[in-house]
């Protein structure tokens, strides 16, 4: 009997340590509404601005698109550990494109059918977070700065100071999220441009702002910046990276990178709450062409980034484990070049092959084993070689002939002698370089005594120059027969 109510008791506290997220409420806030004067569009290559709106079709790069894949994905997860997610959203709404661009307003927007099912106000958020009694809110977005800027890292906001958050844990919160945020951006994946991994961009939005404002209800609660934060519930905004850096946003155009970025944040979030580590892995890489380079005005990558590399689009990437085919990834045509394959068993013997139109099949280089471990992703990038690729000829230049250059010595001298020694040039002379107004002479007496003349064309001298503590010739060494058998002048003038 002891040993059942022993066994029963060990049950209940593995089951207790198995369910941290059990019953915790997390509102998740897919940012930027959507396709309405709130989000925000950007031309990419297979979906530039229309010619009517100034904007991309509602397949092109929109935060709201983005913004919601990752959010469902974070959502998906949470709820399988047993957490309650409410979402502000969970669908991106109509766009009434018969409005021109110019006179598309807010209010016009506010008056479509169902209009609070894509994009509520952020007082009505923060109201809906308020009465959800949620323990942890996060509002997922990307960040913005210069158009076609190679700026590209992550930010997390907590509302209050960066000593202190109006909500407590908050910062926490944040924090512990930081280093799974910066995944990605650490494996070169996405290129980073500054911070890392223990140096955090985890602020106060008052701080970083500079000012502060009252927000929707009790303003004691709820003095901040952001107006998605100003509820009472703790937690943060997250700009996962800058969609102005623009091969970040084509990589957004695919859904499944989106979706890892919501893992990142499910892993953030369940580390916070002590939820034990997932058992799974993932793999998420690219397939990029070897050789040849990027040159699009929507696409300015970072230099010595992965991104100066075509992607291979369209190409078939096939995983293997322990040889054995796991399954197989159609690369889009997005310009991005992402693979992904979730839910993996850890292991150490999963290899990659990829196929693509006009290209030589993948070279052994990128077959080598990858290691796939829990809680973990990683984050591959093969390349693949054209068909059409011409190694770059070398074409090697023989030294002139010296005869053809006219570097013939002379065979007589008209000269004055300095001082009262005379000096006649001996034996055969070998090597002349001009300099200026200089000759430097080297000749061979038949002994192969070695002899070194200046002589300046300008004030028609000659000097000799000393070659005393020139080693003297090996007579033992047969190979050794001179003792300078050359000279020549260095890049920086001298002898």
């Amino acid at each position: 009997m002891k040993k059942i109510l022993l066994f029963i008791v060990a049950v209940m506290t593995s089951a207790v340590m198995m369910a941290q997220l059990d019953g915790k409420k997390i509102y998740v806030n897919p940012g930027h509404g959507s396709w309405g004067p709130n989000d925000r569009p950007c031309a990419t290559i297979p979906y530039p601005e229309l010619a009517t709106t100034g904007m991309p079709d509602t397949l092109g790069f929109y935060e709201s698109n983005t913004n919601l894949w990752k959010c469902l994905e974070l959502g998906r997860k949470l709820e399988e550990a047993g957490a309650i997610v409410q979402y502000s959203r969970t669908q991106c709404g109509p766009w009434p494109y018969e409005y021109p661009y110019s006179d598309y307003t807010y209010d016009a927007y506010k008056a479509l059918p169902d209009y609070e099912a894509y994009n509520k106000a952020l007082s009505v958020i923060c109201a809906e977070v308020d009465a959800f009694g949620a323990d942890m809110f996060i509002s997922v977005h990307s960040n913005a700065a210069t158009e076609g800027t190679a700026t590209n890292y992550p930010l997390v906001l907590y509302r209050g100071t960066d000593t202190e958050a109006k909500v407590a844990g908050s910062i926490e919160m944040g924090k512990t999220l930081w280093p799974y945020l910066m995944d990605c951006m650490v494996s070169g994946l996405d290129p980073n441009s500054y911070y890392s991994k223990t140096s955090m961009n985890v602020r106060g939005d008052i701080t970083f702002y500079g000012c502060e404002s009252n927000g929707h209800a009790d303003s004691h609660l709820t003095i901040g910046h952001l107006g998605a934060l100003k509820h009472s519930s703790p937690g943060y905004l997250s700009e996962g990276y800058f969609h102005t850096y623009q091969p970040a946003r084509h990589r957004a155009l695919n859904p499944d990178y989106c979706k890892q970025e919501g893992i990142r944040y499910y892993r953030g979030i369940a580390a916070y709450f002590g939820e034990p580590a997932e058992t799974k892995g993932y793999i998420m890489g690219t397939v990029k062409d070897l050789h040849e380079k990027m040159s699009h005005r929507l696409y300015n990558y970072a230099a010595k980034s992965n991104d100066q590399w075509v992607p291979c689009n369209g190409a078939i990437v096939t995983l293997y484990k322990g040889g054995v085919e796991v399954a197989k990834y159609n690369v889009d045509t997005l310009y991005n070049g992402i693979f992904y394959f979730p839910d993996l068993e850890p292991g150490n013997d999963y290899t990659l092959d990829a196929t693509c139109k006009g290209y030589k099949p993948l070279f052994d280089t990128y077959k080598e084993p990858i290691i796939v471990t829990a809680n973990a992703t990683t984050y591959p990038m093969i390349f693949l070689e054209s068909e059409s690729y011409e190694p770059p000829k070398i074409t090697y230049v023989d030294y002139p002939d010296a005869a053809k250059a006219g570097a013939i010595a002379p065979s007589k001298v008209a000269m004055q002698e300095v001082g009262d020694t005379t000096y006649a040039i001996e034996g055969t002379i070998k090597r002349t370089i001009q300099r200026g107004d200089s000759i430097i002479i080297l000749s061979h007496s038949e002994d192969a005594t070695p002899h070194l003349y200046l002589i300046n064309t300008k004030a028609n001298t000659i000097a000799n120059i000393p070659t005393e503590g020139i080693d003297p010739i090996d007579t033992e060494n047969l190979g050794s027969y001179l003792s300078l058998s050359d000279i020549a002048m260095s890049c920086d003038g001298v002898l």
